[in-house]
């Protein structure tokens, strides 16, 4: 099982960081390694995102099952895929009405060993560089409205 983790303070409300994390259909627009982003809405608050991913030559797709509890957490569920398991969390934490720490946490195994071996580095550093995309994404909106 590996296990990535990462924190970060960022200077906007949590109700605003948890919107733009929790906007899975935007994510081919803002992060690099995503070159396709769906979501289908499910029952009870949840919803299945859709995400795949490009390593050069390589791709790959999976499916989780979010539960959203809107501003406090998004926690994941595997659904499908080419994981053995997969469980992910944003956690946000107000620090002040516009400070907020962002905790990302992802414990994951792929099915087949073999994916291990070019996928596990590639996707540690894509989860390692989630927060700052959103960041990123989020500087961006700000200038773009007055978030």
């Amino acid at each position: 099982m590996n296990y990535v983790s990462k924190n970060k303070i960022f200077n906007y409300p949590r109700e605003i960081i948890f919107d733009v994390i929790s906007d899975i259909e935007s994510y081919e627009e803002h992060l690099p390694w995503c070159s396709k982003s769906t979501v289908l809405p499910q029952e009870n608050g949840k919803i299945i995102g859709l995400i795949e991913i490009s390593f050069g030559p390589f791709s790959y797709a999976f499916s989780t099952i979010n539960t959203n509890l809107r501003p406090s957490s998004i926690i994941m569920d595997y659904k499908t895929g080419p994981f053995k398991s997969f469980d992910a969390s944003w956690n946000f934490k107000e620090l002040s009405t516009s400070q907020t720490e962002v905790i990302f946490d992802v414990k994951f195994s792929f099915s087949n060993p073999i994916l291990n071996i070019p996928f596990k580095l590639f996707f540690e550093q894509v989860c390692l560089g989630m927060i700052d995309a959103f960041e990123k994404r989020l500087d961006f909106l700000s200038k773009k409205t007055s978030i």
